[in-house]
């Protein structure tokens, strides 16, 4: 059984989505090609907070504080990817509809050639997509939505090589908690590809680049330095781990190649900040990572000029 929600903007423009009962609003939008606008999706940016209208829910899921107080939540303020519903549930949201991205027109059919495990929840699976479309095109950093057959679920997932250009793509997704991943997604199983999708990519600037990747932030941040080297960018540049296996180490460095200066723990940020005059951070990587990042970030010289660019499990924000 699926509740129905509402979904009403500053334009009077109204969206219906289905949702599941264990399912939250902004994913049960995602399964049905409706972005509405979310950043973490895990309770920190606050960029998916709507007014709660009419319905009901028992509890919002785990979130930050500073995305929403409790006084905030008592006046019916939610945010829709930490609610999921009991009943049918009607939103506001202050923003227009035409914010509102609608995944239809860009839609491959994919078979997965291959799929392996790089470390941790770390996946790789490489499809081709179907010849009588062309060749699905992106900006290193952004992603691509991969739907399972079997279930319907979607998934974030990033192409990792920007310059192939061919009916081949080479993806990776995490996959947190599935211990059966691989059969998730098996050899010669037939998937859906939609997007591009997201505005977290390189910008234009001569100041230093640090990216700041975790486990399923690593992906994209490899793409961005792929773009690096091949536009033949010479700013310094530096890409620090944290939290991975040896596996994934190990499949890393070679991608990165002799671009950037490759260090691993967060202590890295610290001295990195230090030599910086000014910086653009790109932080990729699950919100256990954003959340000590920024803790860094509230010690560092306010002075400081740093550009932040987060992505945090495949969506953006900007705080």
């Amino acid at each position: 059984m699926e509740h129905r929600v509402r979904l009403i903007f500053d334009d009077e423009d109204t969206i219906d989505i289905g949702c599941r009962p264990n399912e939250d609003v902004v994913s049960a939008g995602l399964r049905q090609g409706v972005l509405i606008v979310s950043d973490c999706r895990h309770g920190i940016c606050g960029a998916c907070r709507a007014f709660l209208v009419q319905g009901g829910y028992d509890q919002l899921l785990e979130h930050s504080v500073h995305a929403l107080s409790d006084e905030d939540e008592e006046d019916g303020w939610v945010l829709s990817c930490r609610l999921r519903p009991r009943a049918d549930l009607v939103l506001e949201f202050d923003y227009p509809a035409d914010r509102v991205a609608r995944l239809g027109a860009s839609r491959r059919t994919a078979r997965i050639l291959r799929s392996e495990q790089c470390g941790g929840d770390l996946y790789r699976l490489v499809v081709r997509t179907v010849s009588v479309h062309a060749p699905l095109g992106w900006i290193a950093g952004q992603h691509v939505l991969i739907r399972q057959a079997r279930s319907g679920d979607v998934f974030p997932a990033f192409p990792a090589d920007v310059a192939a250009g061919g009916l081949e793509i080479d993806l990776y997704l995490a996959l947190p908690h599935r211990t059966h991943a691989l059969a998730l997604f098996a050899e010669g199983e037939m998937v859906t590809l939609k997007g591009p999708v997201g505005e977290f990519i390189l910008r234009p600037g001569s100041e230093d680049l640090i990216f700041l990747a975790g486990m399923e932030g690593l992906p994209p941040a490899v793409a961005m330095f792929g773009a690096l080297s091949r536009d033949g960018d010479e700013r310094n540049t530096t890409l620090i781990v944290c939290d991975i296996g040896l596996e994934a180490e190990l499949w890393l460095r070679p991608l990165v190649g002799t671009n950037p200066r490759l260090r691993f723990g967060l202590d890295a940020l610290t001295e990195q900040l230090a030599v910086s005059h000014s910086a653009q951070l790109y932080l990729c990587g699950p919100s256990q990572l954003n959340a000590a990042a920024r803790l860094i970030f509230a010690g560092r010289d306010a002075q400081q000029p740093i550009v932040w660019e987060n992505d945090v499990i495949g969506n953006v924000t900007r705080p």
